[in-house]
């Protein structure tokens, strides 16, 4: 048995990561305390003895995923605010959507971790807080789009909370859309038309002012 916090927290952690692995490869169904500490290579019982319900397993997962997209994304959306608009609106254009798709790469990048997080939206009710830990209420969704509208009225756009939400909206769409419907990379490149980064660009031409 662990002793000590930092035992405990990592211990946590393996089961926390079996937990994800076994969502995302085979769904929230398959998810069981045998199944985890088969997946985690950790004794039978292990993850019982951790998290003793079905609930906390799902705490201890949901926390997990949390705590590494903020880790992945916080980085991405700091250089988003650092940006200064370039001269020519189409150069804006080009700069704004370079940092969003980077930001969509990045969280991309975890195919697992946005599988499970997938799966795990599906069948949790609204109205819990792992819902909300997860959704567009989650503290990384929140700083994202803040940012976003604050980079946005700097850039001129007009209304720029309406902007802003639509603009995470379609970000989390790509994202689902690289992750889940075509993981593979796009034959027409990763800057060409259909790409994130191609949507992203065309959005944004139409929100940018042209003058």
């Amino acid at each position: 048995m662990d002793s000590g916090n930092t035992g405990r927290q990592t211990r946590a952690e393996a089961i926390a990561d079996g937990g994800i692995a076994v969502i995302a490869r085979d769904g929230l169904r398959a998810l069981t305390h045998r199944a985890v500490d088969r997946e985690a290579g950790i004794p039978q019982g292990s993850s019982s003895y951790y998290a003793p319900t079905r609930r906390a397993l799902l705490d201890l997962i949901v926390q997990r995923l949390a705590q590494r997209t903020t880790a992945d994304a916080s980085q991405a959306i700091e250089q988003l605010g650092l940006l200064t608009p370039a001269a020519t609106p189409v150069d804006r254009v080009t700069q704004l959507a370079a940092a969003v798709s980077g930001l969509i790469d990045t969280l991309a990048a975890r195919g697992a971790d946005m599988r499970a997080r997938y799966a795990l939206l599906l069948e949790l009710d609204r109205s819990q807080a792992l819902h909300a830990a997860l959704s567009t209420r989650s503290e990384v969704q929140t700083r994202g789009l803040a940012m976003v509208q604050e980079v946005l009225e700097r850039f001129g756009v007009a209304d720029p909370r309406r902007r802003g939400i639509e603009l995470m909206k379609l970000a989390d769409a790509m994202v689902f859309q690289q992750v889940v419907v075509d993981p593979a990379p796009s034959a027409v490149g990763s800057e060409g038309v259909g790409s994130s980064r191609g949507v992203i660009e065309s959005y944004l031409r139409g929100i940018i002012p042209q003058r």
